[in-house]
């Protein structure tokens, strides 16, 4: 299974990497050449559709010589996939519905600056007679505004392994935007050429979102960007030919009425090279030039050819049933009522601490919001994105409405914000996973079948671990099931360590991968630390793939039998009452089960303690029914002993004589006969101590 997933995610591999540039930028280029010559030695089979598809437009072109009226407008559905973490990237609708906007004007010859064409072009600037509509019927029929909204890391990936949840590319022109691509580009498309069996999930175009419209994060002078990836995806070249070296040789496009040039990076209007009695096409959308404003004539036949061919599905986007089907006929056309969404800024928070909720529904316009907030102030807003402050301890449930002209929907999200109003354990402490470790949170920041669960089989001494389950998930609804990036992680509850020195973190994790090729075993364990409850993290260790294995290479379901030990020193500036730690696993495309178990934080209790206690003991410690604490102090004082449960609350307390030493008895019943970790503290005017105590 692993080479087969590795063969087809170096089939998916840009074709095309271009952009339309900005005044004073350095342009942005791909590699097309040398990535198609890697997809021709993959797929034999390119080649013979690339020459197919060229004879076929050989004969489309000769059959509609001297057509230059645009006699039947085609329309394309268009899906806008936004793949985002909650960031700038998360572009807005309207930046969206610019981007359309641009690409109908630029397709239709109705840019405003078609006025600017040097002469002799502009009698040749074709109107390509392609519209541009965003679906209102997705894939499963359902309304939609043509805008899917994802979160994930893979925004930052900007590759065929960031192409979630394509929709039928034979119904759709899918568009994905993101924050960054690998390779430094804008963006890049397939030509029709390229799209066979599984390259299908890969059809369409990525691009970066400031190279989307002209508003929003974008800017007019990137807004072209869009209209040069469909060129590639309705077959057009550069302007130069088929690679990615312009301003190094001559060459042609294949294209009759644009001249042969060496392609140009900045605007030099009356540019002749490549002939000096032919000036250049610098204005064109497939050049580098960032003063692209026209598709020639030409180029306007050889697209309309495209969408006359079966090859890449192109034919089948303007029918009248696929109009019909995605809602882009003017007939069927929807409305839809939205969906709601949100996302917090802080999802962990002390007691007293504000949150800022950001409204992210989609789907349809907005026009009322209606939140409620569990323990929150205020408890109910209608603010789109309303600050709330959490006074009580515990995760909390947040409650959206909103609604439109079209209707009303409702959403809760469950453990929205954790909420620690005092510690939930108290110096030294010890998970392992064997029963209730509900107060161990778990991150899935894509919502994927990737997360982390308790096992009640599979442990380290005894069974109960925490997993990740990565195997039963590996062909997830993402494109391919690659989890290549994909994060989740593991929250332990806050912990006062208030008293303790020395402190180090220790566990064991088990894991295999499934490669036996470590080049492609990237996967990472970090860990993190807090000092204020979770709301913001320092990295404190990160275990390679190489420190984390005990399985191996395995392609089946991993179940340890063999475990890895591992500690993380931990500074003094962890010695605060709302310290907190999380484990953070980065999957490969190639990964396989995670499990942890018996995690404890360990070190020396006592920290700070108090120079008027001269004695303080504890004995039997662990106890089992009745122990004594003795105590004495410098001078008679007067002095309180609390003993702590684990999760903070002070289960016993009195009032100590001020004789200076004494001795008291107490039966484990004045805990409450409950078994565990507690902590003593003697408190006198001057201050505090604290010993731990272990009731069996």
């Amino acid at each position: 299974m692993a080479s087969l997933v590795t063969t087809f995610r170096s089939l998916l591999v840009p074709f095309c990497l271009t952009t339309s540039i900005a005044f004073g930028q350095a342009p942005l280029k791909c590699g097309t050449d040398a990535v198609r010559q890697r997809l021709i030695q993959q797929d034999p089979g390119m080649l013979q559709r690339e020459s197919d598809l060229e004879r076929f437009v050989h004969d489309y072109l000769e059959a509609h010589a001297g057509e230059r009226s645009v006699d039947t407008v085609f329309v394309i559905p268009v899906v806008f996939h936004i793949l985002h973490n909650n960031g700038p990237e998360n572009i807005s609708d309207e930046q969206v519905r610019d981007a359309v906007r641009i690409l109908n004007d630029d397709y239709r010859k109705l840019n405003a600056d078609t006025s600017v064409i040097v002469a002799g072009f502009d009698t040749i600037a074709g109107d390509a007679g392609i519209e541009f509509r965003l679906a209102t019927r997705d894939n499963l029929g359902q309304c939609t505004n043509g805008i899917q909204r994802i979160r994930t890391l893979k925004t930052y990936q900007g590759d065929d392994g960031a192409k979630l949840k394509p929709w039928n590319h034979n119904n759709y022109l899918n568009i994905w935007t993101c924050s960054q691509m690998e390779d430094g580009v804008a963006g890049y498309a397939y030509y029709p050429s390229a799209v066979s069996g599984l390259q299908a999930l890969a059809d369409g175009v990525m691009i970066l979102h400031d190279y989307v419209g002209s508003i929003g994060t974008s800017a007019p002078g990137r807004s072209r960007a869009l209209t040069h990836e469909i060129g590639h995806y309705l077959n057009l070249q550069h302007t130069w030919g088929n690679n990615n070296d312009p301003g190094v040789a001559c060459g042609d496009d294949g294209v009759e009425d644009t001249p042969i040039t060496k392609g140009w990076t900045s605007c030099v209007l009356n540019a002749a090279v490549c002939d000096t009695a032919v000036i250049e096409n610098v204005q064109n959308y497939m050049d580098y030039s960032y003063c692209s404003v026209m598709y020639t004539e030409g180029q306007t036949q050889r697209m309309r050819a495209a969408l006359h061919s079966s090859t890449g599905g192109r034919s089948n986007l303007w029918t009248a049933e696929n109009l019909a089907l995605t809602g882009t006929d003017g007939i069927t056309d929807q409305l839809c009522a939205p969906n709601p969404d949100m996302y917090v800024d802080h999802a962990y928070i002390c007691s007293g601490e504000t949150v800022s909720f950001t409204d992210n529904s989609n789907n349809g316009d907005v026009t009322f919001w209606a939140w409620t907030f569990a323990d929150g102030n205020p408890a109910t807003s209608t603010d789109q994105d309303p600050d709330v402050t959490f006074t009580t301890q515990g995760s909390k449930d947040v409650t959206l409405t909103v609604s439109n002209a079209q209707g009303t929907n409702t959403r809760t999200f469950f453990a929205a914000v954790h909420v620690a109003a005092y510690p939930e354990a108290v110096g030294l402490y010890d998970e392992s996973f064997d029963g209730d470790a509900n107060l161990w949170a778990m991150e899935n920041p894509e919502g994927n079948a990737t997360n982390w669960e308790y096992v009640g089989t599979v442990g380290h001494n005894n069974p109960g671990s925490a997993l990740l389950d990565n195997y039963n998930s590996f062909f997830d609804i993402n494109f391919l099931g690659d989890n290549n990036g994909d994060q989740d992680a593991l929250v332990s509850p806050v912990v006062d360590l208030t008293y303790i020195s020395a402190a180090k973190l220790t566990f064991w994790e088990a894991y295999a991968t499934q490669t036996t090729n470590l080049n492609d075993a990237t996967e990472t364990l970090k860990i993190y630390s807090s000092i204020n409850c979770g709301e913001t993290w320092i990295l404190r260790e990160t275990l390679e793939v190489t420190d984390l294995l005990t399985g191996g290479a395995t392609p089946f379901y991993y179940a340890p039998s063999i475990w890895n030990y591992h500690e993380v020193s931990l500074p003094s500036s962890l010695s605060v009452a709302n310290a907190r730690f999380k484990f953070v696993f980065t999957s490969s495309a190639l990964t396989n089960n995670l499990y942890l178990d018996d995690i404890n934080i360990t070190g020396l209790v006592g920290v700070g303690e108090i120079g008027d206690v001269t004695d303080f003991l504890i004995a039997p410690n662990p106890v089992t029914n009745s122990f004594t604490v003795q105590y004495a102090l410098k001078g008679a004082q007067q002095a309180e002993l609390e003993i702590l449960a684990a999760d903070g609350r002070v289960v016993y307390s009195t009032a100590l004589e001020a004789s200076g030493q004494g001795t008291l008895v107490l039966d484990k019943s004045a805990l409450g006969n409950v078994s565990g970790l507690y902590m003593v503290r003697l408190i006198t005017a001057a201050g505090s101590t604290t010993r731990k105590l272990i009731v069996q």
